[in-house]
């Protein structure tokens, strides 16, 4: 795997990844401990030139044998994504975590790597006249 150019992996407890997850939608529990739920997990930062975090991201996979999609799927979860200090496009950060991620973890799962986005907390941007909302 070649360097990673804008993401520092970092510990899933470091304060400041804490911090920022905190102002995320999708923080189940502000204030505790961890962001990144049970089972295998990576924590991304990027930062500014000044070490101001500027973007969090954490992958999650299950624990060996154990099955956590009620689905029944077996994937890996981008948990979190958050931009706060845009300094390149979140696609390049989205391939470069991806990437990162599928060189740390081997093989990619049958059912690939998943987000999700809550429509009622993300605002649409209009493509060809159509709402849409993850789209970078």
């Amino acid at each position: 795997m070649r360097p990673a150019q804008y993401w520092q992996r970092i510990d899933h407890s470091d304060p400041r990844a804490l911090e920022m997850a905190d102002r995320h939608y999708s923080r189940q529990s502000p204030g505790t401990p961890e962001f990144i739920g049970s089972g295998h997990k990576i924590a991304l930062m990027h930062f500014l030139e000044d070490g101001t975090p500027a973007a969090l991201w954490a992958s999650h996979r299950p624990a060996p044998g154990m099955a956590v999609r009620a689905d029944g799927r077996d994937a890996w979860a981008c948990t979190m994504f958050r931009v706060e200090h845009r300094t390149v496009d979140a696609s390049v950060l989205i391939a470069e975590a991806v990437a990162i991620t599928k060189a740390l973890w081997t093989p990619l799962p049958v059912d690939g790597f998943y987000t999700t986005i809550n429509s009622r907390k993300v605002a649409p941007i209009k493509r060809r006249g159509k709402d849409m909302w993850g789209y970078c």
